[in-house]
């Protein structure tokens, strides 16, 4: 399983972490701000 780590917790963000968690990889998303 590929690991994907992702800064920016913005719409392209949080899009792009469900997709590919969709197709199988290990997603971390990272934030400055404690709320998305």
């Amino acid at each position: 399983m590929e690991k994907i780590f992702i800064v920016g917790g913005g719409p392209a963000g949080l899009l792009l972490a469900s997709k590919l968690s969709e197709r199988g990889f290990k997603v971390t998303l990272f934030e400055e701000h404690k709320m998305i």
